[in-house]
């Protein structure tokens, strides 16, 4: 008897290992079939952040990079920067990234060539953290996006081996940049609407700066100068006064480290005395944007003609 209830133990756990296995097999070769196929579809994506994070990480090859989170999407319009300087431009802006994005994107473009006038603006130093998603399908691919993911989560060496893990926060974005079509402004973001009625904001801004995004900004700093660019940060308008002095010594400090420019157009009257300017408190609209960009050709062409003449 006790033979018997050994055999059928033996053979309901050679069951179950059987099915197990069958299992995992299954789970694995379906998630490496996922991955083929969404790594195909995925860089075929047409527009959306997703879009924009494809043309900077595999494509991108402009003379002028504009880096930073929302305030550079709509604040820059490439094309007029382009036409303006004869010189490619693209607006690497993406609404709510931090540096810990865009140093690693720096990182993978300097691999592949040198660009001449770089571009980041100071909202970057904030310390809050991103959800990297975006940037989970280059991990493979870049040792520079690799070494940012493992720090910020020391399990997504294991995690990120599962294609179902790479891609499932992004199907949606997958679906809506296939069928949209993106607009041919090198990656600038328009907004419309005037905000005619909008409050002063007299509240003291300032920049949450941490340890490790103003390493991350001297880092992107240091690197962008390496190539040779013209490197420009920039605090963007906003409608607002009474900004921290604290944050203007950080961001010198640091700009004067690294041999970088510093322009800050928080205090500029062309903006901070006209709300028609302003999408909202801290987004010009487009007729904003326009006056923007041109204070940024005349900075750009001075600088850049001259150091060529040098």
């Amino acid at each position: 008897m006790a033979d018997n209830l050994f055999t059928s133990n033996f053979s309901m756990m050679k069951t179950f290992i059987t099915k197990l296995c069958v299992f995992i097999f299954l789970f694995f070769a379906i998630d490496f079939c996922v991955g083929v196929l969404l790594n195909k579809i995925y860089y075929k994506v047409n527009s959306g952040t997703i879009s924009k994070a494809n043309y900077g990480f595999k494509f991108c090859k402009e003379d002028i990079l504009i880096f930073g989170a929302s305030e550079v999407a709509h604040h820059f319009i490439s094309n007029e920067i382009a036409d303006s300087l004869h010189l490619s431009c693209y607006n690497l802006g993406m609404d709510g990234y931090t540096i810990t994005y865009q140093y690693p994107l720096l990182q993978t473009i300097v691999s592949r060539y040198s660009p001449k006038v770089i571009m980041i603006s100071t909202s970057q130093l904030s310390g809050k953290m991103i959800e990297p998603s975006l940037m989970y399908p280059y991990y493979n691919s870049s040792s520079s996006v690799r070494e940012v993911l493992d720090k910020a989560d020391v399990y997504n060496k294991y995690k990120l081996k599962l294609n179902s893990y790479i891609f499932n926060s992004l199907l949606l974005g997958i679906i809506d940049g296939i069928l949209a079509k993106a607009p041919a402004t090198n990656g600038y973001i328009a907004l419309y609407g005037k905000a005619k009625f909008l409050s002063l904001n007299t509240n003291p801004s300032e920049i949450k700066a941490t340890t490790e995004s103003i390493n991350y900004f001297a880092s992107f700093l240091k690197l962008a100068k390496s190539t040779g660019a013209l490197v420009y940060v920039f605090s963007s308008p906003k409608y607002q006064i009474n900004h921290k002095k604290s944050d203007s010594v950080l961001v010198k400090s640091i700009c004067d480290r690294n041999g970088v420019k510093y322009i800050n157009y928080l205090t500029d009257t062309s903006f901070i005395k006209h709300p028609e300017l302003f999408k909202d408190g801290v987004h010009l609209n487009n007729d904003g944007a326009e006056i923007f960009t041109k204070k940024i050709i005349d900075l750009i062409k001075k600088d850049y003609y001259n150091q060529k003449e040098n």
